[in-house]
């Protein structure tokens, strides 16, 4: 099991992210959750997470900014923005920041499935590669 953060300011969209999707049957666990993204920076020093979903617009420090922090102290963490926001400037600044995807809500069930199929294969083959190339220098 990879693990998730979900970053919503808004309780019950985060609460219903959280439970009401079978990340287990997705091969996630879900590590925490955070209402901003200062919160969410300290969930992430602690718990190490594989994936932050995160949304942008929240207050103390959005989605954007956390995002670009993220770039910098954890580039290997996959990044899935679920944004009420179709705006392409923030559309513009996830691609920049190296987001897996930009989701706006409210997101289909299907697509939002295919998406964390896709994040999951993703992280699995870079710890694949990153397992056969610490193979090839210890062996």
């Amino acid at each position: 099991m990879y693990k998730l953060i979900i970053v919503e300011d808004e309780e019950i969209v985060r609460s219903g992210l959280k439970n009401g999707t079978d990340w287990a049957k997705l091969g996630f666990e879900v590590a925490g959750t955070a209402s901003n993204g200062i919160e969410a920076l300290a969930l992430i020093e602690k718990q190490s997470p594989d994936v932050v979903l995160t949304d942008i617009r929240m207050p103390d420090m959005d989605g954007i900014e956390l995002m670009k922090i993220l770039r910098q102290r954890h580039s290997d963490v996959e990044i899935v923005i679920l944004s009420g926001y179709g705006d392409f400037e923030y559309a513009r600044s996830a691609v920049k920041y190296g987001a897996f995807e930009y989701l706006t809500k409210p997101v289909d069930d299907e697509e939002f499935q295919k998406v964390f199929e896709e994040v999951h294969k993703r992280i699995r083959n870079t710890h694949q590669k990153l397992y056969n190339n610490i193979n090839e220098k210890t062996g």
